[in-house]
């Protein structure tokens, strides 16, 4: 008996690398609610997509408030030569509270090589995410359990960090589901410049994020994923630089936003908003 206790004690030392919840760490547990009096309902907003200079996509996002909640939905499409190339048709529909803490996602996927639908719907008890998706043209569902601390999907996340304070060389963390995978979202605020789109010129904060892939489950995260998060070693290679401009009045959009990826050089541009009387300055 004294055998296998020794054993266990010195496993637990020379097998550091399994961990329950070790990426907690950066994170702000409970998770961040708005520190800024920001009403999304009634807000619509349209972005250009431009690749290599070319216009090749559109995107929309409206907000509703139904029974104290926000509904948000969303839409994007390739045009013109891109949708030649590459035919999109995606859309979002979702559910938050006010404070943007996630309900339900739904994404639906149409294009080229994938038509499907997806469902994730998040658990605030049992901190557990379940998503299930569906192939259209294929008799296939996939059934996927998420655990998270924070949980926030892609929507509610971009509306959180518009709602918090940020100051030039801030560092905040996140956590992120989209309802396939989970991730690490690291979120550094650059200096603050005048940005000049086509809608308007904007007093706007540049941030910059970075993006790590986790394991679908607390218990899988290890020590060596820590030091690689801490080392800025673990990012998912999505594109090599990638900044975003954030407007600091109104309901603070995302006015314009840069990448450079293996495919080339990606520019998203606000071209329509439309805002709630109390938001506007």
């Amino acid at each position: 008996m004294k055998l296998k206790i020794y054993i266990a004690i010195l496993l637990m030392f020379i097998l550091p690398s399994l961990g329950d919840g070790m990426v907690e760490k950066f994170l702000q547990i409970p998770p961040p609610k708005p520190e800024l009096n920001i009403n999304f309902t009634g807000e619509y907003l349209k972005y250009e997509v431009r690749w290599l200079g070319i216009r090749s996509g559109e995107a929309e996002l409206w907000v509703e408030e139904v029974n104290g909640n926000y509904i948000i939905k969303g839409v994007s499409k390739t045009v013109g030569l891109a949708r030649v190339l590459w035919r999109m048709d995606d859309w979002i529909e979702l559910e938050t509270t006010k404070d943007l803490k996630p309900i339900v996602y739904k994404l639906h996927l149409r294009e080229p090589t994938i038509k499907a639908d997806q469902v994730m719907v998040l658990d605030p008890d049992s901190k557990q995410a379940i998503s299930e998706r569906k192939w259209i043209n294929i008799s296939k569902i996939r059934v996927r359990k998420l655990d998270f601390y924070q949980g926030f999907d892609p929507a509610s996340l971009a509306g959180l960090v518009r709602t918090l304070n940020w100051e030039p060389g801030e560092k905040k963390f996140f956590e992120l589901l989209d309802g396939s995978d989970r991730y690490l979202v690291l979120v550094e605020a650059g200096p603050i410049e005048q940005v000049k789109t086509r809608l308007n010129t904007y007093q706007a904060i540049r941030l910059t994020p970075y993006l790590f892939e986790l394991p679908h489950q607390k218990d899988q995260e290890t020590s060596a994923l820590v030091e690689k998060i801490e080392k800025k070693m673990a990012m998912k290679n999505l594109a090599e630089d990638v900044y975003i401009w954030m407007a600091l009045t109104g309901t603070r959009p995302f006015v314009k936003i840069w990448g450079k990826a293996f495919i080339g050089v990606v520019e998203i541009e606000l071209l329509a908003i439309s805002q709630c009387p109390k938001n506007e300055k």
